[in-house]
């Protein structure tokens, strides 16, 4: 009898550790499965609302960039070019100044043949210079055209690019908090998850067992 009683006090307890334990795992499974899910959710939400948004702002700032900074940086190069032309052709132009300036002085101090002689030269520096004032003044013109179009077009890039940099910065801002919102979530879930797992440990506690297995069975002495 006495071991009758022990084995089925063996069996209760079995029997009752083994219900309280596979209840136990079971919320643990379903727990898991669940954290598993909300983690593959905000891997797919981080995906599609921010990495994908991400790439496209890239995208539309590498375009821009892409679209002007080409034909500026083009147009610069001209302009450059256009400058050292103007400079070469002002040399020329002061100096066929200073030819004439210098065949004018000369010719009030010499005569006949050296005056006809120097003569000669203020004409033949008369028509050059001519020709260096109208290659000068083309030159110039180009060159100011050139310079007002590039100096519109490089504001109008860096107004954009500032404009960009606006939008980039609010873009962050945006992308930032969404993160945190999107984090945090799975954050507050995972802490109920944990808190559930605490939970259940109460089932795997077998003292309450062991103070009402007596009751039950009525092996305290008292029994009827």
């Amino acid at each position: 009898m006495i071991f009758w009683l022990r084995a089925s006090q063996f069996t209760y307890l079995t029997i009752s550790s083994k219900s309280a334990l596979r209840r136990s795992l079971d919320v643990v499974k379903d727990e898991t499965d669940k954290q598993a899910t909300l983690h593959l959710t905000l891997a797919q939400q981080l995906r599609t609302e921010l990495e994908v948004t991400c790439a496209d702002f890239q995208s539309k700032q590498l375009n821009h960039k892409k679209t002007y900074l080409a034909s500026i940086e083009k147009q610069c190069k001209t302009k450059q070019l256009q400058e050292q032309h103007v400079d070469k052709a002002r040399e020329k132009y002061e100096q066929d100044c200073m030819k004439i300036n210098s065949y004018t002085a000369q010719s009030s101090l010499v005569q006949g043949k050296d005056l006809e002689k120097i003569q000669l030269k203020l004409d033949r520096a008369k028509q050059t210079v001519q020709s260096n004032e109208r290659e000068f003044a083309n030159f110039t013109r180009a060159f100011e055209s050139t310079a007002q179009r590039w100096e519109q077009d490089w504001k109008a890039f860096c107004d954009g690019c500032q404009d960009l940099e606006e939008a980039r910065i609010d873009f962050m801002k945006d992308n930032m908090w969404s993160y945190t919102n999107l984090v945090s979530t799975v954050c507050v879930a995972d802490d109920e998850v944990c808190f559930t797992f605490c939970f259940i440990q109460s089932y795997l506690n077998m003292s309450p067992v062991l103070r009402t297995y007596p009751c039950i069975t009525r092996t305290d002495g008292n029994r009827a």
